[in-house]
C-alpha cells in the first residue's frame, strides 16, 4: 500500500481569501481582539496522478470500502449557534455533492431555561440545511457551502405571583441561520484502500439574525449573541475491507470574547452489511455506523453564558446507498452527560453525488 502526499500550496491564498471574507462580516459590535487565525501547513511532495472516487461510497469503480459521511451530532448552545461541529454530514475526504439535512432536538436547554427561570421551556428546535460541495485539483481539494434554517417553537411558563399565575407566552418563530464556508483538502493518502488523512477550515459568517422577534430577552439561549467563527480541523478515514474508522477534531474559535471556545473531537465506526456495486442495481450499499462526539469548551468552564460542561453525544444510525450516486443517513443522538443540552436528537441527510 503506497501513500502519496498532495500539494497544499494552491490553496494557500484562497483559505487567506475566504478567512479575510468571514472576518469581513463581523458584526458591527464585535470586540476587536480577535484570536490569531490558525497557521497554513507546509506544502509537500505530489502525486496527482490518479482521479477522484467517482460515486458516493466507491473508489475508482472497484469495491472499495470508502466510508460515507459522518452522521454527526450538531451540538448547540444556541438555538442561533449555526456554526455547526464539522463532522455534520461531512466526510474528511473532498467530494461533489448537493446535500440537505434536518436535525430535531427535543427539550432543548431544559436545565438551563430552569436555573434561570426562563419564561420559555420545552423548546423544540427544527433545523434545515442546504448545501453544496466541488472539488478541484484532481478531487484532491473542496469548497462547501452551508446555509441554515432555524425554527423554534417553545412553550410559555406559568409564573406564579403575589396576584396568582400567569402563563408566559411562548415562541414559534423561523429565521434563516449563519452561512458557512468549509475548505478541505487531502494531506496523505493510500488510493488503493481508501485511507486518508485531510485538514481545512470552516468559517461561519454571522450573516443571519440574533434572535427570533417573539423570543422575550431574558431567554439567554434562545437569544444568542453569535460573531464569525473559524474552525480549522483534522480528518482521517482508515478501511479494512467492509469495515472502517474515521473522525475529526476541530477548534472553533470565536472572533468575540462572549462566545465560547470549543474543542470537538468525533469519531465513528462502521461496517457495510450489504454491499453490492453492479450499476443496475438500485440498492447499492447498507452501512450502520455508531459514533462518539466530545463537545468541550476550552475557557469558562461550566458557565452558563459561554463555556457550558463537557458534552459527550452517543449516536447510531445508518446510511443506505441507491445507484452508487444517492446516499440517505438517519439517526438518532443522545447526550450522555450533564446537564443535557437536549433530551434526544434526530437527524436526516440526503446527499446526491455528481
Amino acid at each position: 500500500m503506497r501513500w502519496s502526499w498532495v500539494r497544499w500550496m494552491p490553496v494557500c491564498s484562497l483559505l487567506a481569501g475566504a478567512s479575510w471574507l468571514g472576518m469581513a462580516t463581523l458584526p458591527a459590535n464585535a470586540q476587536s481582539s480577535a484570536p490569531s487565525l490558525p497557521s497554513a501547513p507546509e506544502p509537500a511532495s505530489v502525486d496527482l496522478s490518479a482521479g477522484s472516487p467517482p460515486n458516493l461510497l466507491a473508489g475508482g469503480g472497484e469495491p472499495v470500502a470508502f466510508a460515507p459521511n459522518m452522521l454527526g451530532d450538531f451540538a448547540s448552545v444556541s438555538v442561533f449557534n449555526s456554526a455547526a461541529n464539522i463532522a455534520e454530514n461531512e466526510s474528511p475526504r473532498p467530494l461533489d455533492r448537493l446535500f440537505f439535512s434536518f436535525n430535531f432536538y427535543d427539550n432543548l436547554d431544559r436545565s438551563t431555561l430552569n436555573a434561570i427561570g426562563s419564561p420559555v421551556h420545552n423548546v423544540q428546535t427544527f433545523r434545515y440545511t442546504f448545501g453544496a460541495e466541488k472539488t478541484f485539483l484532481d478531487g484532491d481539494f473542496s469548497i462547501g457551502l452551508r446555509a441554515p434554517i432555524n425554527t423554534v417553537d417553545a412553550d410559555g411558563r406559568v409564573l406564579s405571583g403575589p396576584f396568582g399565575s400567569v402563563s408566559g407566552q411562548g415562541i414559534t418563530g423561523t429565521e434563516f441561520g449563519d452561512l458557512s464556508i468549509i475548505l478541505k483538502g487531502v494531506l496523505a493518502q493510500c488510493r488503493a484502500t481508501g485511507s486518508l488523512v485531510s485538514a481545512g477550515l470552516a468559517i461561519t459568517a454571522a450573516t443571519g439574525p440574533r434572535h427570533f422577534p417573539q423570543a422575550p430577552a431574558v431567554s439567554l439561549l434562545v437569544n444568542g449573541e453569535r460573531s464569525t467563527a473559524l474552525q480549522p480541523f483534522l480528518g482521517a478515514i482508515w478501511t479494512s475491507g467492509h469495515f472502517f474508522l474515521q473522525g475529526f477534531s476541530s477548534i472553533e474559535i470565536p472572533t468575540t470574547r462572549d462566545d465560547p471556545l470549543i474543542w470537538f473531537n468525533d469519531v465513528g465506526v462502521g461496517y457495510y452489511v450489504y454491499r453490492n456495486w453492479e450499476r443496475d442495481r438500485l440498492l447499492t450499499a447498507i452501512v450502520p455506523t455508531l459514533e462518539m462526539h466530545l463537545n468541550d469548551p476550552l475557557r469558562d468552564r461550566g458557565s452558563v453564558n459561554i463555556g457550558g460542561p463537557d458534552i459527550l453525544d452517543l449516536t447510531v444510525g445508518a446510511t443506505i446507498e441507491f445507484r452508487r450516486s444517492a446516499a440517505l443517513a438517519i439517526g438518532l443522538v443522545a447526550p450522555m452527560t450533564g446537564p443535557k443540552p437536549f433530551d434526544f436528537e434526530v437527524l436526516t441527510h440526503v446527499n446526491f453525488r455528481f
